[in-house]
């Protein structure tokens, strides 16, 4: 029988949400110092607030967070990359590539380039291993380049990604206090100037997690965001009363809509012959509520007519689109990289799709098409005597941050594959 492997959906809604959860010890060892050409080299502190949707903002009014956007930029909205996922997302937005080529496909996947070894968020065997992820993640530009980095949690961080680690870094614990978090980015911030991290990275969780367990439009979500604001004016506190300036963007890795009871798809309800029950079995499924990756385990020779049969089998449902890799919607811009299965099965929005034994429904999920509606959005905002003050700019990709962030902090991207672009957000640069 062909085995399964998908996320628990109820078990990542209590334990973890989109989020990635490790238990162990600080990892730094030693001080790092700043090269004497970037003496000069401006602050940057990156922050995301997971699950935080275009709107929240205008929705729910957190004073702090209105603050930074009203008195800095603020964009329409932050677009994410296909699939809307957690790792894929943050690693799109630290390396400027997208999943295609950065390789993190999903939460969840199996890599046939790396003999089929299963990629996991709750895997630290696999978060840690350098050979899933491509791309310069920034922090390694930094450091490679003599500027000192930090990261607060980011997927991407515990390993040596171009063969070097950012130069302090926690190793992820879920349930590590808003209050620790601020501490230590604070502790960074304050070393001597030569040890002192140009860029670092702060990473909120709870918003989402409020999304997915009460639906984005609950009063849960709104309490999360409201305490989550109050933090953020402790970090924005804390910052005034350094003798420096750290300039701040704010991103989100995606947004949230509504899932429901009524709007479930089972990936197997028309595999009921025999004969096409054998076809199931013989691929390996990933999934989690909106996306399935197909995994052809079956034998080569079958492997062609297997994989058409499940294709007619699998688009008899009206609520989904699945597709053959390489003839997936162009506008994905996923259609390269094996990791993403022989077949992929993409949701309508809000609809939930899976194997009927497995299949899990919970109150708000992400995962769809960015095209098909603007709930998968995330937030944009930058704040700092680096950016224009109150301005306003159109909806953008995320791939853009991460050229845009290089070029501010001196770094240089010659020889480094993007796909980003460093112009789409020059215009929100302060003139001198």
């Amino acid at each position: 029988m062909f085995k399964h492997l998908c996320f628990n959906a109820l078990f990542l809604l209590l334990m973890t949400s989109c989020s990635f959860f490790y238990h162990d010890n600080v990892i730094e060892k030693t001080l790092d110092i700043n090269a004497p050409k970037h003496k000069d080299a401006p602050y940057v502190l990156l922050i995301s607030i997971d699950g935080l949707r275009h709107d929240y903002l205008d929705k729910y009014r957190p004073k702090n967070l209105m603050k930074l956007a009203q008195e800095g930029v603020q964009a329409e909205s932050l677009k994410p990359v296909f699939p809307t996922l957690t790792f894929p997302n943050h690693y799109s937005i630290i390396t400027g590539l997208r999943p295609d080529h950065h390789g993190i496909v999903a939460n969840h996947f199996i890599a046939p380039d790396l003999n089929d070894a299963s990629y996991s968020l709750r895997d630290r065997d696999a978060v840690t291993n350098p050979k899933f992820y491509k791309g310069t993640p920034l922090w390694s530009l930094a450091r490679l380049q003599g500027l000192v980095s930090a990261t607060y949690f980011w997927p991407g961080s515990e390993a040596p990604i171009a063969k070097t680690y950012p130069s302090y870094w926690r190793t992820y614990e879920h349930n590590a206090p808003h209050s620790e978090r601020i501490e230590t980015v604070m502790r960074w911030l304050e070393l001597p100037k030569e040890n002192r991290p140009h860029f670092s990275t702060l990473y909120f969780s709870k918003v989402d997690s409020a999304g997915h367990a009460f639906g984005p439009g609950s009063s849960q979500v709104e309490k999360t965001l409201q305490k989550l604001d109050k933090d953020i004016g402790t970090l924005i506190h804390r910052l005034e009363r350094l003798d420096f300036p750290v300039n701040i963007v704010i991103t989100s890795d995606h947004g949230m809509t509504d899932l429901s009871f009524s709007k479930i798809a089972y990936l197997d309800e028309h595999f009921t012959k025999k004969k096409d029950e054998e076809i199931w079995d013989r691929f390996e499924v990933v999934h989690t509520f909106a996306l399935a990756f197909f995994y052809y385990k079956g034998p080569k020779e079958n492997k062609k007519t297997d994989i058409k049969r499940a294709l007619e089998l699998l688009n008899k449902h009206p609520r989904y689109a699945t597709y053959q890799r390489g003839n997936l919607p162009k506008h994905l811009y996923f259609n390269e990289n094996p990791r993403m299965g022989d077949l992929v099965a993409i949701a309508d929005t809000g609809w939930t799709i899976g194997p009927k034994s497995e299949i899990k429904v919970i109150p708000g999920s992400h995962g769809f098409d960015p095209e098909e509606t603007l709930d998968m959005d995330g937030i944009f905002i930058a704040n700092g005597p680096l950016f224009k003050a109150n301005q306003k700019i159109e909806r953008f990709e995320n791939i853009h941050i991460y050229p845009f962030l290089a070029k501010l902090l001196g770094l240089s991207t010659k020889g480094i594959p993007i796909d980003g672009s460093p112009e789409i957000l020059e215009a929100i640069i302060r003139k001198k």
